[in-house]
């Protein structure tokens, strides 16, 4: 049954990508080209970017659940909106293209029409990207396990709230074989601190917590490795710990490093 489902699963994307099946070596057809070429303003059709990206996020999937890959990256330098009403696509980042990824975080704050395509733009990112992932991952691989059981899928993006990463939202599905808790909201920020005050919430930046570096700590400990595996010259915890001058004279003693090496609290098992 299980195999049955895979052959399924892969002739249902053969037939997306309408690629005849050959026994001879003869290349397949060449796939359309959408065009999304230098300026990255536009895409010629949106039905088409739509269908790309979806045989982009499956045949990711098909690869993990065929054990031919067991690490996937996926990175969205476009996104579509529709804040006003009509289905639109952004790119991340070009300087001369009006109205872009990267200007509506810059802008969040103090334009609603700026906002609510930031939030449209990231909520199709969870949607067609992220949570499709998730759909393709959550079928059985054996003992009653899923796939998505087995696996840790994590979701971080820098134009999430606004322009500046010092908080970083993150979205984590799967409980990487049963080493993580799943099923919470969990706000690391720590409001208490004296760097933090009202003015920064709700879109605001600088808001003070737990570095970044636990979760990364979190993953590999989640995967099995000892901190013997990743720490460098004798300090704890995973990749660059050291405090240095950052946006708006960030103050070092902003974010707690005093657990720098040790797992997140609430969700590591």
């Amino acid at each position: 049954m299980l195999l049955d489902r895979h052959m399924s699963f892969l002739a249902d994307i053969e037939r997306e990508l309408a690629t005849p099946t050959t026994v001879a070596c003869t290349p397949p057809a060449r796939p359309a080209n959408l065009g999304t070429g230098y300026p990255w303003d536009t895409v010629p059709s949106i039905d088409q970017f739509k269908q790309a990206v979806q045989l982009l996020v499956d045949i990711s999937v098909a690869a993990i659940r065929c054990d031919l890959t067991r690490v996937a990256t996926i990175n969205c330098n476009m996104a579509l909106t529709d804040a006003t009403g009509q289905v639109v696509n952004s790119y991340h980042n070009s300087a001369d293209v009006a109205g872009d990824w990267h200007q509506f975080a810059h802008q969040a704050k103090d334009s609603p029409l700026n906002r609510a395509h930031l939030v449209s733009l990231n909520r199709w990112v969870v949607t067609d990207v992220f949570g499709r992932f998730l759909e393709q991952l959550d079928v059985e691989e054996a003992d009653g396990k899923t796939f998505l059981d087995n696996s840790l899928v994590v979701m971080g993006g820098e134009l999430s709230m606004d322009h500046y990463v010092v908080s970083q939202p993150t979205l984590v599905a799967g409980s990487a074989g049963g080493a993580l808790q799943t099923g919470y909201y969990v706000d690391y920020s720590q409001m208490e601190n004296k760097y933090a005050n009202a003015g920064l919430l709700p879109w605001g930046v600088l808001i003070p917590g737990l570095p970044y570096n636990r979760l990364y700590v979190t993953i590999l400990q989640a995967m099995g490795l000892a901190p013997a595996d990743y720490e460098r010259a004798a300090k704890p915890g995973y990749g660059h710990t050291d405090m240095f001058d950052g946006p708006y004279n960030w103050p070092a003693d902003a974010y707690d490093m005093s657990q720098i090496g040790k797992p997140l609290p609430g969700i590591f098992l």
